[in-house]
């Protein structure tokens, strides 16, 4: 289960999930949401998809997410 212990708070509204973060990982997370919704985000499976997109074949730069994710 990931928390905000493992994530960087790059600025108020933007949080980044390392790719040595999971083993598979090609490119960083990027989730961009408010404090509030990231409390919602963390209670659901909505991180763990954004990290299964992380390792997909191809991918470039980041996987991100925006705050409707968890909805």
């Amino acid at each position: 289960m990931i928390t905000k212990n493992d994530m960087e708070k790059i600025s108020p509204f933007v949080w980044k999930i390392d790719k040595k973060f999971r083993h598979g990982m090609n490119v960083p997370a990027m989730i961009f949401a408010s404090e509030k919704i990231m409390e919602d985000v963390l209670r659901d499976r909505s991180i763990e998809q954004l990290l299964n997109v992380t390792s997909l074949p191809g991918i470039q730069k980041a996987a991100m997410v925006m705050p409707d994710v968890h909805i």
